[in-house]
């Protein structure tokens, strides 16, 4: 898998060495956010804002961006705050900063506490920090390819060395059989929420065309549509049910993985779902810095009782919270656009 970096992300490359020049805790706070608003995010929305205090970085739900349909529960906004929350630790961690995060659930939105002490001996991590400029969410259809297991080996050793807690669980699915009944879920899943007008209607505003100076949104080429197409596609789904369609596509592509991730937990809690953030954002770099790409699909768990069919192939009580495919693709992407960090800062 290739990557061709947009303009913020290359300006980040060139400057990464600027943090060592920084003299005040708060302002390498603020540089090491520029790896955590890199995040992935439900429909890229960028849900997330922050406010710098002295040694520490809050973090706040913005929550003029929550999506009614597409995310009913509010469950996939708190796990792109996780992801962008990881991030920021890893970051800090490369350029020798320690943070420990307290979960917060308040009435202001603030979901989160990041401590931060200097730890100059303890860089690690330098490969992730490098791969957090570089990863996207693919699509496509994956190559024959296998993940050896003894990677998955080392993922699942993360998973217990930094993120077995609160009963959560990463299932790590590669048997064809039950690859293919999580497509045809997917499949189901697209269907079922493309049927639902408003859901294309809010769908709709938040895909934008490959020309687009928009700093949010789905661009057309993340999803694999060419310039024209992508000028047509967000009135296309907004007047017409194209779930048939979009199905046989994510059919296509999720069927083809080599490896399905699924992150069960017990519970609907924001805490639980900040820290699955955390963890998919961990698992899908670990994945990437090896160039096997990861494809988030999230119909199977988000669209009516779907959910119950994967708690019958993983054998689980627990509830499925998030999906993503992983394998081998043989393509070039691009990464999409992100807001200016100026503008998610709080006085």
């Amino acid at each position: 898998m290739k990557v061709n970096l947009d303009k913020m992300r290359l300006k980040l490359e060139t400057e990464a060495n600027l943090f060592f020049e920084l003299e005040k805790i708060e302002d390498k706070i603020k540089f090491l956010l520029r790896f955590a608003i890199l995040a992935p995010s439900t429909h890229n929305t960028q849900p997330w804002l922050f406010k710098v205090t002295d040694n520490s970085c809050l973090v706040f739900l913005n929550p003029k961006l929550k999506l009614k349909y597409a995310d009913a529960k509010n469950r996939d906004i708190y796990i792109s705050i996780g992801c962008a929350i990881e991030n920021l630790l890893i970051a800090a961690q490369y350029y020798g900063l320690e943070g420990k995060v307290t979960y917060k659930d308040s009435e202001d939105n603030l979901v989160a506490t990041i401590s931060f002490s200097e730890n100059i001996e303890k860089r690690e991590l330098e490969s992730l920090e490098k791969t957090i400029l570089y990863r996207v969410n693919s699509r496509g259809p994956f190559t024959d390819e296998k993940i050896p297991d003894i990677f998955l080996e080392h993922l699942n050793q993360i998973f217990l060395e930094n993120h077995a807690e609160n009963d959560i669980q990463v299932h790590f699915i590669k048997e064809k059989n039950d690859v293919k009944k999580i497509a045809e879920l997917t499949q189901l899943g697209m269907k079922i929420a493309h049927s639902n007008k408003d859901f294309r209607q809010e769908m709709s505003r938040w895909i934008v065309n490959n020309y687009t100076r928009r700093r949010d949104g789905m661009i057309g080429y993340s999803m694999n549509m060419p310039g024209p197409i992508s000028l047509l596609v967000s009135k296309v789904v907004r007047f017409f049910n194209m779930g048939k369609i979009m199905g046989k596509l994510n059919y296509m592509s999720v069927s083809s993985a080599p490896l399905i991730c699924v992150f069960t937990a017990p519970d609907l809690k924001t805490e639980t779902w900040l820290k699955i953030g955390r963890l998919v954002e961990r698992l899908t770099l670990e994945l990437q810095k090896e160039n096997f790409s990861t494809s988030i699909y999230l119909a199977s768990v988000e669209m009516g009782d779907l959910y119950k069919e994967i708690q019958n192939i993983l054998k689980t009580s627990s509830l499925p919270q998030f999906v993503f495919a992983s394998g081998f693709m043989d393509k070039t992407f691009k990464t999409t656009p992100r807001h200016e960090l100026e503008e998610k800062l709080l006085n």
